[in-house]
C-alpha cells in the first residue's frame, strides 16, 4: 500500500496516462493469457513466436501476445469523452483521437482539432484531455 500527500488534498491524473499500472495476480494473469501459447518450447530463454488461440495469429513475442489479448478480452481502462469509445491502452486511445477515428471529432472545442485531414489532428497533451478513466 502506498499513501501519497497530495498539497491540495486531492488526487490528480498522472501526466502519463500510461504510467498508471495495472496489477495482477499469477491466476489473473494465467487465466488472462491462457489462450496466447508459445508455438514451440524455448530451451534458451529466447523470444519465440506466439499463437492466439482465439484467433490463429502469429505473435512475435510474449508481450506483444499479451497486449493482443486484451483486445480479445475487451477490458477497458479508458474512455473517449468525446465519443465514448473505450480502450485499454492509453497509446490506442491516443491514436483514436490523433488519427481522426473518433466520429465526434466535431464537437471537440475549437482549436483543439487541426483543420482538414491532417494526421496528427491533435498534440498527444490535447488528446490527453479528452479521455477518462
Amino acid at each position: 500500500l502506498e499513501i501519497v500527500r497530495y498539497s491540495n488534498g486531492e488526487a490528480s491524473l498522472p501526466r502519463d496516462l500510461s504510467q498508471i499500472p495495472v496489477f495482477l495476480t499469477e491466476t489473473q494473469r494465467d487465466l488472462f493469457f491462457s489462450f496466447i501459447r508459445p508455438m514451440k518450447p524455448s530451451s534458451d530463454g529466447a523470444a519465440v513466436e506466439h499463437k492466439c488461440m482465439q484467433c490463429g495469429q502469429i505473435i512475435p513475442n510474449i508481450s506483444d501476445g499479451r497486449r493482443h489479448a486484451v483486445s480479445h478480452l475487451r477490458i477497458m481502462r479508458l474512455r473517449c469523452l468525446l465519443c465514448g469509445s473505450g480502450s485499454f491502452f492509453c497509446s490506442d486511445m491516443r491514436l483514436h483521437l490523433q488519427y481522426r477515428h473518433c466520429e465526434m471529432l466535431h464537437t471537440a472545442p475549437e482549436g483543439y482539432v487541426v483543420p482538414g485531414n491532417a494526421v496528427p489532428c491533435m498534440t498527444q497533451s490535447q488528446a490527453r484531455l479528452f479521455i477518462e478513466l
